[in-house]
């Protein structure tokens, strides 16, 4: 779950009958700590074995899958090309993602911290200290926000080597968030417990079932309370450099690249790519 700020980014319409055709990984197939990077990987969109994704192919899957604006799909590459550690690289591998303080963080919701291990596979123990703050059949924002704390609690407790930089602070909320972005309600801020569990655990399944999704069920974006809670703001950086900023939970939302605004389908985006400046403050 560590890099589902992939997802984060977008808030999606519901696409998952596309998603007809599954296989699990191979011997010599790699995979990420995200369960829904996986999924994509499972299912074809993503190179099934893994390895040496191209701009091109991470554009193709996140626009074909998840209907994300292939301009921000790009810019979603240059985040994960930064955890590649082979100089001049012009494409990653989904294991790539888990090398440890890049985008990869402690206090994962469902992955084990770097110096216990595996960071790249499910951990049955965390995960279940992070839905044991999911006390209903419905998950709410102070749910979200107190499994987000808590794991951060235990790991800093646990954890002799704990560390949490800047941007993975910013990802670590962006990972609370994401799973309303996927599967939540816009105007409750809330989302059902099983979708979530399904998104998190889909990589233990042998054939994994689709959630359904009722048409009054749309998931859309996070509201404001939602991102209140877990932060003032998901404020992410990358090396280009790129500031990233939460848009307003009104559509039709807009993203800004070169100071050109474009106009985006409604609920499609919740971040502006702005060009970064030496004059740009935090507002």
């Amino acid at each position: 779950m560590k890099t589902l700020f992939l997802l984060t980014l977008a808030a999606f319409t519901p696409v998952f009958a596309g998603f007809d055709t599954w296989a699990p990984p191979g011997p010599y197939d790699v995979r990420a700590p995200c369960p829904m990077l996986n999924t994509l990987a499972n299912h074809g969109f993503l190179p099934h074995d893994g390895h040496e994704i191209t701009r091109e192919q991470t554009e193709n899957a996140l626009f074909d899958a998840l209907h994300i604006d292939k301009m921000l799909g790009s810019s979603l590459f240059d985040f994960a090309m930064t955890t590649n550690p082979v100089a001049n690289s012009t494409t990653f591998s989904l294991n790539d993602l888990g090398n440890h303080n890049v985008l990869e963080h402690d206090a994962s919701l469902s992955r084990s911290d770097a110096y216990f291990g595996n960071t790249l596979t499910f951990n049955q123990t965390v995960f279940d200290e992070t839905k044991s703050y999911w006390t209903d059949e419905t998950v709410t924002i102070e749910m979200a926000s107190n499994a987000r704390l808590a794991r951060i609690k235990t790991s800093n407790a646990t954890n002799p080597t704990y560390s949490m930089s800047e941007l993975g602070n910013g990802f670590t909320k962006g990972e609370s968030a994401a799973y309303v972005v996927i599967f939540g309600d816009k105007i409750s801020g809330t989302v059902p417990r099983a979708w979530v569990e399904w998104l998190f655990e889909i990589a233990l399944k042998t054939q994994p079932s689709t959630p359904s999704i009722k048409p009054t069920q749309t998931p859309s974006s996070p509201t404001r309370l939602l991102l209140k809670r877990l932060g003032r703001q998901l404020m992410l950086i990358v090396p280009r450099p790129i500031r990233l900023r939460v848009l307003r939970n009104t559509p039709p939302l807009r993203l800004i690249t070169k100071n050109k605004p474009r106009e985006m389908a409604p609920n499609l985006l919740i971040l502006a790519v702005h060009k970064r400046a030496t004059s740009m403050q935090k507002r």
